[in-house]
């Protein structure tokens, strides 16, 4: 009877796999491990089947290959059950140190049950594996169950509860395998067990944009809250505004047709306070909208995708302490070159992940970037999420809050790489983006960001940037000059200028963005380096550049006025020559005709 359900187990399953694998899916870590479980299901399946159909045939249970099937049969539980430890570890809590472990304590196991004796039991109805040989694969199928189980337990507060609910389920059918088992022997039903656990599973594995639309359900009620308080807000302020305006002209009318002195002086008086009244009224209006309102211009270009987060990777990577687990998973969906403002992309990256590290004092952080592609759009989805301190309701409502007014200190942030979360949704917005926000306080938070971005087509054999960059050398003998600086006022300021000498203007936020660029081989006329930038200053950038022996470009350092007296240093340090901020148009006119 067990033969029979191995068979139709396996018929059923392999039907199941075939429109698994052929439905595209979303490429991390879970779905990784969730295709080899299946793999090794649809194996250990036709093994079981096979095995079965030796035992119906009588073969000789001394032939070494009768012994072969069984214990392969065997091992197939035993890695089975480690695939399933490194799906549970990796939802709730991924720790490599365990999962090593865990990998020992398989391979050895595999060893043994290889090398330990085998004997079988004839009964009435089938013919049962016996020996040292059952030990092994006993004794770690019962540990990675334990390690399930402990995972499950520890982690309950902060992993999504479908997806550990299957090591609940595969424990009551196991129980009861065992108990029916003992009635039956010859009714072995685990087989069909694991490949009935790997269907539920199925069912639990998450798509991000699934995730999404369920955010948005969840934050929609908060934000159309928003949108109808500010509605009310402007409502109420027209009315109001109305009454001051009408007291004015009336007042206005009546001084101008009298000439009673004191009736003037209190018309003047009166309209002078109406409209002290007035201005109130307006800025309190005007304030509501003030970053839309704030004249920002997007400097939009084409940007290498991975090379933005493998930026950010490199920089959290050597941040990040050893009491916090850093995953990431940069989809290969996403195209390899978009078009876009990459410098207010960075900040928003930025921010939330300096958030979380802020905020994270052990567990993880987790950082999954996926995109969906329709015709010559590209929609990102980046996913930050941490096991930190977390964020009360009231903090979220804040930050999702569309009325927040920005104060003038806030608003001078724009200029910098590290925002706040509150000015960091704005520009999201700003960009057309979404932004979704799952948190628990004590527990952790899950940002969502939803943007999208034009994609750079037949891009994807040579480095975009170097071929605009031979492009316009080529055909138009233009120079190319790169902006290095995380001021985002004086990147704004040195492109302003520099378009008027028809050079191809390129922009860079960090020094070692800069130094990637140049050691892959782009190439530029002239390099213009702001002094004071974070985490490499412009002196390091330069070192880090001269040590590439094919970099000849001169680089033009950008000093404040408090720096003139050590000004030549910066020459025998390897600087070409300096603009002062202070009297930047000067020095700039005379740098670009000397190097331009």
């Amino acid at each position: 009877m067990g033969l029979y359900f191995s068979i139709c187990t396996l018929i059923i399953l392999i039907a199941f796999v075939i429109d698994f694998f052929i439905k595209k899916k979303v490429q991390n870590i879970e779905t990784k491990i969730y295709s080899v479980l299946i793999v090794v299901t649809i194996i250990g399946l036709f093994l079981e089947a096979l095995t079965g159909i030796f035992y119906n045939i009588d073969l000789d249970t001394n032939l070494f290959i009768f012994r072969f099937f069984s214990k392969t049969v065997l091992i197939y539980y035993i890695v089975w059950s480690l695939v399933y430890a490194h799906y549970i570890i990796c939802v709730c809590h991924f720790n490599r140190k365990v999962i090593r472990i865990l990998n020992i304590i398989a391979f050895i196991s595999i060893l043994l049950t290889y090398i330990l004796p085998i004997s079988y039991a004839q009964t009435e109805d089938a013919i049962l594996p016996q020996g040292l040989c059952l030990i092994m694969p006993y004794m770690a199928c019962i540990l990675f169950s334990i390690v399930d189980q402990f995972y499950c337990i520890k982690y309950r507060k902060t992993v999504v509860k479908k997806k550990i609910s299957t090591v609940y389920i595969f424990l009551a059918m196991g129980s009861a395998n065992i108990v029916l088992q003992m009635i039956m022997p010859g009714l072995f039903l685990l087989g069909f067990i694991l490949a009935y656990m790997v269907i539920i599973m199925y069912f639990t594995i998450e798509n991000p944009d699934v995730k999404v639309i369920e955010q948005l359900t969840r934050n929609k009620k908060l934000i159309e809250k928003s949108n109808e308080e500010k509605s009310n807000f402007l409502f109420k302020m027209s009315q109001e505004v109305r009454k001051p305006i009408d007291d004015i002209i009336r007042i206005n009318n009546i001084v101008a047709n009298t000439d009673d002195k004191e009736t003037i002086i209190k018309g003047t008086k009166f309209i002078d306070l109406s409209a002290k009244n007035l201005k109130t009224l307006v800025y309190d209006v005007l304030d509501v909208s003030k970053l839309d309102s704030y004249n920002i211009k997007m400097i939009e270009n084409s940007y290498s995708v991975y090379n933005v987060f493998k930026e950010f990777i490199s920089k959290y990577q050597s941040i990040i302490g050893d009491e916090i687990e850093f995953r990431y998973n940069i989809s290969k969906n996403i195209p390899k070159y978009l078009y876009g403002d990459v410098v207010k992309l960075k900040q928003i990256i930025n921010t939330i992940m300096q958030n979380a590290v802020d905020y994270t004092e052990k567990g993880f952080i987790d950082l999954q970037v996926d995109a969906i592609v329709k015709n010559d759009v590209c929609r990102l989805i980046i996913a930050i999420e941490d096991s930190g301190c977390g964020m009360s309701l009231d903090k979220i409502n804040n930050l999702l809050s569309v009325d927040n007014e920005l104060s003038e200190r806030e608003l001078k942030k724009l200029e910098n790489m590290n925002l706040n979360l509150n000015i960091a949704t704005k520009i999201i917005r700003l960009l057309g983006g979404q932004i979704i926000i799952r948190s628990e306080e004590n527990v952790g938070s899950e940002f969502i960001v939803t943007i999208e971005q034009r994609i750079v087509k037949n891009r994807e054999n040579n480095d975009l940037e170097q071929n605009v960059i031979k492009y316009s050398r080529t055909l138009f003998s233009r120079k190319s000059i790169l902006i290095v600086t995380d001021k985002k006022n004086l990147m704004l300021s040195l492109s302003e200028f520099l378009k008027k000498y028809e050079v191809d203007i390129y922009n860079s936020m960090y020094g070692q963005d800069c130094i990637d660029r140049v050691n892959v081989g782009n190439k530029y006329d002239l390099i213009i380096m702001d002094d004071e930038m974070q985490p490499k200053t412009g002196y390091n950038t330069l070192q880090e550049l001269q040590k590439n022996h094919r970099f000849k470009t001169p680089v033009i350092i950008v000093l404040d006025k408090s720096k003139s007296i050590i000004k030549e240093h910066y020459l025998k340090d390897g600087f070409s020559d300096y603009v002062f901020v202070e009297n930047l148009t000067d020095d700039l006119n005379k740098v670009i005709k000397k190097y331009i």
